[in-house]
């Protein structure tokens, strides 16, 4: 029997993302950076959500990723592709970034960049 793995390009992203900002993601308090699954169609992904407490408010910004359904590029959106606002996802697709394929290191750091997240 054959397993197939949908979630490959994904899955050694959010590795990538961890081992090289691993010091700073455990930096952030528990509670503050959240991971939920993503799928829509052939893309299958993960949306990180760092949340922020500003006095009485919370912010959030949030990063999309998976392998492109049209290509094996990994593809990045700029938000939550998950929400149901309309223009929160029209803003995404018109802010997404492609990484060539199997260059996990740099999505890494586009998920970064997208979530404001630096080495420490």
């Amino acid at each position: 029997m054959k397993i197939v793995r949908y979630m490959k390009a994904a899955d050694r992203v959010l590795r990538e993302f961890t081992r090289i900002f691993g010091k700073a993601i455990r930096a952030i308090r528990e509670g503050e950076l959240s991971v939920q699954s993503y799928r829509n169609g052939r893309e299958d992904g993960y949306t990180l959500t760092l949340w922020r407490h500003v006095g009485m408010a919370t912010a959030s910004r949030s990063v999309t990723f998976s392998e492109n359904r049209n290509s094996d590029e990994i593809v990045l959106y700029p938000g939550n592709m998950s929400a149901f606002d309309p223009e929160e996802v029209e803003k995404a697709y018109a802010g997404r970034v492609y990484v060539k394929p199997e260059n996990y290191e740099r999505a890494a750091h586009v998920v970064a960049r997208m979530l404001k997240v630096k080495i420490r």
